[in-house]
């Protein structure tokens, strides 16, 4: 027998070091001193992208340029606004990072890493999904619905479904 159980999103915002993605302008190298990616990850969803292991899918915010110490006392308004424009208002892409590359980045680098908490927890059955209605509101509202089909992944046989965790 399988029984499904939807869990809470676990909402994460981790910002990566991609400088090196970048052609950065030989003027302005000696004032970047980094370039992150930020992007918004639930830790409650694997992604098991045709592989055993494990990957959480990041979904891309923003890019954000840290400037050197120096540059960011000497360099006029309009000076940092150019640098700015120049490399924050790329398109970035959403991007899969394998869970253990991600987790140990994160313990080496908790500064880059907000943890936003698990929503409020939701129970569910194959077929019903009972929902907590508001902070400390005993009422709760049932509703049926049709879990999606778990497509297993053609290399390796497991069930790949978003967001939810099917155990056997």
């Amino acid at each position: 027998m399988t029984t499904t159980e939807r869990l809470p999103i676990d909402g994460h915002v981790v910002a990566l070091n991609e400088t090196n993605h970048y052609k950065i302008k030989p003027e302005h190298q000696p004032h970047i001193q980094a370039i992150r990616g930020v992007y918004l990850y639930d830790a409650n969803s694997h992604t098991h992208c045709c592989e055993l292991t494990p990957s959480y899918y990041l979904i891309y915010l923003y890019d954000e340029v840290i400037l050197t110490p120096e540059a960011d006392e000497s360099l006029s308004d309009e000076a940092k606004e150019a640098i700015y424009e120049e490399y924050e208002y790329c398109d970035g892409e959403d991007i899969y990072v394998h869970v253990h590359n991600l987790d140990t980045y994160v313990a080496a680098h908790p500064e880059r890493h907000h943890h936003h908490g698990a929503r409020r927890s939701v129970t569910t059955t194959p077929t019903t999904t009972t929902r907590l209605r508001g902070c400390g509101n005993t009422s709760t509202e049932t509703t049926s619905y049709k879990n999606p089909p778990a497509e297993p992944c053609p290399s390796v046989g497991l069930p790949l479904v978003g967001g939810i965790r099917t155990v056997v």
